[in-house]
Protein backbone atom coordinates (compact mmCIF):
# COMPACT_ATOMS: atom_id res chain seq x y z
CA UNK A 1 0.00 0.00 0.00
CA UNK A 2 1.11 3.33 -1.12
CA UNK A 3 2.45 5.60 2.38
CA UNK A 4 -0.30 8.30 0.95
CA UNK A 5 -3.01 5.91 0.92
CA UNK A 6 -2.50 4.53 4.63
CA UNK A 7 -2.75 8.00 5.89
CA UNK A 8 -5.84 8.58 3.74
CA UNK A 9 -7.25 5.01 5.66
CA UNK A 10 -5.67 6.45 9.31
CA UNK A 11 -7.37 10.14 8.58
CA UNK A 12 -9.30 9.81 11.74
CA UNK A 13 -5.46 8.61 13.80
CA UNK A 14 -3.88 11.71 11.91
CA UNK A 15 -6.43 14.23 12.81
CA UNK A 16 -6.67 12.68 16.76
CA UNK A 17 -2.63 12.48 16.77
CA UNK A 18 -3.00 16.51 16.00
CA UNK A 19 -4.91 17.02 19.36
CA UNK A 20 -1.21 16.88 21.14
CA UNK A 21 -0.20 20.25 20.12
CA UNK A 22 -2.93 21.18 22.48
CA UNK A 23 -0.47 19.47 24.86
CA UNK A 24 2.56 20.71 23.67
CA UNK A 25 1.52 24.36 23.85
CA UNK A 26 0.43 23.51 27.75
CA UNK A 27 3.53 22.67 29.06
CA UNK A 28 5.53 25.77 26.95
CA UNK A 29 3.31 28.13 29.07
CA UNK A 30 4.07 26.56 31.80
CA UNK A 31 6.18 28.97 34.24
CA UNK A 32 9.77 29.03 34.13
CA UNK A 33 9.89 27.65 30.30
CA UNK A 34 12.59 29.04 28.78
CA UNK A 35 13.07 31.05 25.39
CA UNK A 36 14.87 27.92 23.68
CA UNK A 37 11.93 25.53 24.87
CA UNK A 38 8.77 27.60 23.20
CA UNK A 39 10.87 27.43 20.20
CA UNK A 40 11.16 23.95 20.81
CA UNK A 41 7.64 23.87 20.90
CA UNK A 42 6.86 25.63 18.01
CA UNK A 43 8.98 23.34 15.64
CA UNK A 44 6.65 20.36 17.45
CA UNK A 45 3.62 21.78 16.96
CA UNK A 46 4.68 21.95 13.41
CA UNK A 47 6.26 18.19 13.55
CA UNK A 48 2.79 16.71 14.52
CA UNK A 49 0.69 19.11 12.13
CA UNK A 50 2.69 17.21 9.26
CA UNK A 51 2.77 13.58 11.07
CA UNK A 52 1.66 12.67 7.99
CA UNK A 53 4.47 13.39 6.05
CA UNK A 54 7.33 10.91 7.19
CA UNK A 55 10.47 12.85 5.36
CA UNK A 56 9.35 15.85 8.01
CA UNK A 57 10.14 12.96 10.81
CA UNK A 58 12.20 14.08 13.02
CA UNK A 59 12.98 13.04 17.34
CA UNK A 60 11.53 15.04 20.25
CA UNK A 61 10.33 14.89 23.28
CA UNK A 62 7.63 16.63 25.45
CA UNK A 63 7.55 16.29 28.99
CA UNK A 64 6.62 17.11 32.76
CA UNK A 65 8.02 15.15 35.58
CA UNK A 66 7.14 15.47 39.17
CA UNK A 67 10.33 13.73 41.14
CA UNK A 68 8.94 13.10 45.22
CA UNK A 69 11.66 12.63 48.42
CA UNK A 70 10.49 9.12 48.91
CA UNK A 71 12.66 5.90 50.25
CA UNK A 72 14.25 4.23 46.70
CA UNK A 73 14.81 1.05 48.57
CA UNK A 74 11.46 -0.34 51.36
CA UNK A 75 10.84 -3.89 53.21
CA UNK A 76 9.06 -5.98 51.76
CA UNK A 77 6.24 -5.27 54.10
CA UNK A 78 6.22 -1.30 53.51
CA UNK A 79 3.56 0.19 51.36
CA UNK A 80 5.21 1.28 48.07
CA UNK A 81 5.24 5.05 47.31
CA UNK A 82 5.34 6.99 43.80
CA UNK A 83 8.97 8.41 43.25
CA UNK A 84 8.37 9.94 40.06
CA UNK A 85 5.01 11.33 37.88
CA UNK A 86 5.13 12.32 34.46
CA UNK A 87 3.17 13.03 31.42
CA UNK A 88 5.26 12.70 28.21
CA UNK A 89 5.54 12.50 24.43
CA UNK A 90 8.17 10.82 22.27
CA UNK A 91 8.37 10.63 19.01
CA UNK A 92 11.62 8.37 18.60
CA UNK A 93 13.12 6.55 15.33
CA UNK A 94 9.51 6.40 13.81
CA UNK A 95 7.48 5.18 17.36
CA UNK A 96 4.96 7.83 18.96
CA UNK A 97 4.60 7.17 23.00
CA UNK A 98 2.61 9.14 24.80
CA UNK A 99 2.30 8.01 28.32
CA UNK A 100 0.89 9.37 31.79
CA UNK A 101 2.42 7.10 34.57
CA UNK A 102 3.95 6.48 38.00
CA UNK A 103 7.03 5.11 39.11
CA UNK A 104 7.23 3.27 42.42
CA UNK A 105 9.78 2.52 44.84
CA UNK A 106 7.62 -1.37 44.96
CA UNK A 107 10.25 -4.01 45.80
CA UNK A 108 8.44 -6.11 43.06
CA UNK A 109 7.19 -5.54 39.92
CA UNK A 110 4.99 -3.79 38.40
CA UNK A 111 6.99 -0.61 39.41
CA UNK A 112 5.00 1.51 37.39
CA UNK A 113 1.31 1.98 37.63
CA UNK A 114 -1.24 3.82 35.30
CA UNK A 115 -4.74 3.88 37.37
CA UNK A 116 -7.26 5.78 37.40
CA UNK A 117 -5.00 8.62 36.12
CA UNK A 118 -2.78 6.94 33.85
CA UNK A 119 -2.92 7.02 29.59
CA UNK A 120 -0.69 5.03 27.47
CA UNK A 121 -0.36 5.01 23.39
CA UNK A 122 2.41 3.32 21.38
CA UNK A 123 2.46 3.32 17.49
CA UNK A 124 4.64 2.36 14.78
CA UNK A 125 4.64 5.04 12.39
CA UNK A 126 7.41 3.60 9.96
CA UNK A 127 6.89 4.36 6.53
CA UNK A 128 8.17 0.57 5.79
CA UNK A 129 5.23 -0.95 7.00
CA UNK A 130 2.74 1.01 5.54
CA UNK A 131 0.09 -1.53 5.29
CA UNK A 132 -0.15 -0.96 9.35
CA UNK A 133 -3.62 0.35 10.55
CA UNK A 134 -2.95 3.15 13.36
CA UNK A 135 -5.22 2.29 16.33
CA UNK A 136 -5.69 4.58 19.21
CA UNK A 137 -8.21 3.06 21.80
CA UNK A 138 -8.58 6.29 24.23
CA UNK A 139 -9.05 9.89 22.84
CA UNK A 140 -5.75 12.06 23.14
CA UNK A 141 -8.05 14.48 24.86
CA UNK A 142 -7.94 12.20 27.98
CA UNK A 143 -4.12 12.34 27.98
CA UNK A 144 -3.97 16.11 27.53
CA UNK A 145 -7.02 16.52 30.29
CA UNK A 146 -4.68 14.19 32.79
CA UNK A 147 -1.47 16.40 31.73
CA UNK A 148 -3.25 19.95 32.74
CA UNK A 149 -3.88 18.45 36.41
CA UNK A 150 -0.38 17.88 36.95
CA UNK A 151 -0.50 20.73 40.01
CA UNK A 152 -2.62 18.35 41.78
CA UNK A 153 0.11 16.57 42.72
CA UNK A 154 2.59 18.62 43.71
CA UNK A 155 2.95 17.84 47.42
CA UNK A 156 5.31 18.15 50.53
CA UNK A 157 7.49 15.44 49.36
CA UNK A 158 7.85 16.87 45.68
CA UNK A 159 11.39 17.57 45.32
CA UNK A 160 11.62 18.44 41.55
CA UNK A 161 9.30 19.46 38.42
CA UNK A 162 11.06 18.96 35.20
CA UNK A 163 9.70 20.22 31.96
CA UNK A 164 11.63 19.22 28.53
CA UNK A 165 10.22 20.66 25.39
CA UNK A 166 13.00 18.55 22.94
CA UNK A 167 13.29 19.19 19.39
CA UNK A 168 16.63 16.80 17.70
CA UNK A 169 17.38 14.14 19.99
CA UNK A 170 18.58 10.76 20.07
CA UNK A 171 17.35 7.61 20.39
CA UNK A 172 17.30 7.71 24.09
CA UNK A 173 15.61 10.81 24.55
CA UNK A 174 18.49 13.18 25.28
CA UNK A 175 19.18 16.11 23.13
CA UNK A 176 21.71 15.79 20.30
Amino acid sequence: MPLQDRWKQDKEACIELQKLKKFVDFVAAIPGVTKEQKENAEVVNWLIENIDKPETYRNWCVQIMIWYDVDHEIGPLQKPEVLERYWSVLFSDNDLSVEATAHTNSPTPPYYKYGRDGYSLNLNLNPKKASAKLTIRKPIDDFVAKAMNYKKYITDKTTKIDIELERNIDDYGFPI
